[in-house]
């Protein structure tokens, strides 16, 4: 009788781990695009708080987003594909760059752009906790990774949560509400025009 229950146990494992990544990789294969709210907290460590933001989000996969920061301080970016436009309002000044060179393995890349998960990334189950099923993400190169692993949280095929674990100890909490799927996005969304009197700085 124990071994069955052990057999068992060990078939149970196998099918979460085999939901919980199946359910990632189908919701990356079926989203074109996502729009939502967004708070993030950056903590040290050792689990005090470092910073706090709220705002909101669009994006059309691939490589297209709208990322707005607006609590405590604005700031935006905006794709279009091809150019990254980051504008810090308190700085009045707006960056331009090649979205490959200023994206690379970014969180924004990762759920916006074309690049299979697998092709930088390995998968692992990381089981269920508060409502959610996680799977782990590392880095198959962890040398020129911006971030150690990556922990999603998912529940209903959507992605709740993100983990973001980082070189210099920190880690960032992103939790996403309000989502909405594949719904018509705009395009103006995924154009910028600089406002009158801010300072571009082109770096393409």
């Amino acid at each position: 009788m124990r071994g069955l229950i052990a057999l068992s146990l060990l078939f149970l494992s196998t099918v979460s781990h085999a939901d919980a990544v199946a359910s990632l990789e189908r919701f990356f294969q079926t989203t074109r695009s996502l729009s939502g709210e967004f708070t993030q907290q950056v903590f040290q460590n050792e689990g005090g708080k470092i910073s706090q933001s709220k705002g909101k989000f669009e994006l059309a996969r691939p490589d297209r987003f709208r990322w707005a920061y607006l609590k405590p301080h604005e700031q935006i970016l905006v794709s279009d594909g091809r150019a990254l436009w980051i504008y810090d309002k308190d700085l009045a000044q707006v960056t331009v760059r090649r979205v490959g060179k200023a994206l690379g393995q970014a969180p924004i890349a990762l759920l916006g752009g074309a690049t299979p998960l697998t092709k930088n990334y390995s998968l692992k189950d990381a089981g269920n906790s508060k409502g959610l099923e996680w799977v782990k993400l590392s880095p198959k190169q962890l040398q020129n990774a911006q971030f150690q692993k990556i922990l999603l949280g998912l529940s209903n095929g959507l992605i709740r949560k993100m983990i973001l674990f980082d070189s210099f100890g920190h880690r960032t909490v992103i939790t996403f509400e309000k989502v909405h799927r594949n719904i018509r996005l705009p395009e103006k969304d995924f154009q910028f025009k600089a406002p009158k009197g801010v300072d571009v700085v082109d770096m393409m």
